[in-house]
């Protein structure tokens, strides 16, 4: 259900956020996209609990390596403390200035982190920096601008979403990412839309978990008073109840790489011919 009280702890909000259906659907889309080879060696920037570094580790297998770097030491301990493979490890980080080498990895991944980084440029610059000439990037971002989120009382929906847009720093970041990856030195191969559309019919879709981070962000912020986000949250239970919920937003996936060395050296030292 839409919930008002206390928040469960950093495990339940863990799994509830990042196991819903619409993003591990989100996830296993990525995993196809991305076909990570054995042996690989893997950036995972703004790793989270860890879901994606795993399946991403399973691919790669003990010949391979993946590293997860995320700013929170609680999501770091969280994903390390669920880890069972000793080849992928979890680190503390910023993502705008990466504890590795120039040139450390073979593929690099981040979802849902650029668009929090205030920095964008030097985001962009970054993953480039520490991947492999002939490597790849999957860099996936949300576009915020455009929530579409069924409500009764409209304009206060409005006025919620457009207040919660000051939680991200470049929340229409989808329409300049590629330009910005190109100039730190990426080429764009492809950009697939992925959209997350949620009926809301089930407490754990993606719409009740968002919501519920909504609510916590109004409110610890002092955008909003308890008064008006119960209103905003009973409007959603009775749509809930009614079956009327709907939710949608669109994730988009750019796929990137980096160009081979002046001796036509790739990521793995093959030659291409």
């Amino acid at each position: 259900m839409y919930q008002s009280g206390p928040n469960p702890d950093l495990g339940e909000r863990i799994d509830s956020a990042y196991q819903c259906p619409e993003i591990a659907a989100h996830r296993k889309h990525l995993l196809e996209i991305l076909s990570p080879d054995v042996g690989e060696t893997v950036l995972d920037i703004g790793s989270g609990p860890g879901f994606l570094a795993s399946d991403i580790g399973r691919c790669v297998g003990a010949l391979g390596e993946v590293i997860g770097v995320d700013i929170s030491e609680q999501m770091v301990a969280f994903a390390t403390a669920n880890n069972a493979d000793a080849w992928v490890s979890f680190c503390q980080g910023d993502a705008e200035a990466l504890p590795f080498n120039r040139e450390s990895f073979d593929v690099v991944v981040s979802t849902q982190v650029a668009e929090y980084v205030a920095d964008a440029d030097r985001f962009c610059t970054e993953v480039a920096r520490v991947l492999r000439p002939g490597g790849r990037a999957l860099i996936s971002v949300t576009d915020w601008r455009g929530v579409t989120w069924h409500a009764k009382n409209e304009a206060r929906m409005n006025t919620v979403m457009n207040a919660f847009s000051l939680h991200c720093a470049q929340q229409d970041l989808p329409r300049t990412l590629a330009p910005r990856l190109r100039n730190a030195g990426l080429d764009i191969d492809r950009v697939v839309c992925f959209p997350i559309v949620s009926l809301g019919e089930h407490d754990g879709s993606y719409c009740h978990v968002l919501a519920a981070f909504v609510l916590q962000f109004m409110l610890a912020s002092g955008l909003a008073d308890r008064k008006k986000m119960d209103g905003w949250l009973d409007d959603l239970r009775q749509l809930k109840k009614s079956k009327e919920c709907f939710f949608s937003v669109n994730r988009y996936d750019f796929v990137a790489r980096k160009g081979l060395s002046a001796d036509g050296w790739s990521a793995k030292g093959r030659i291409i011919h």
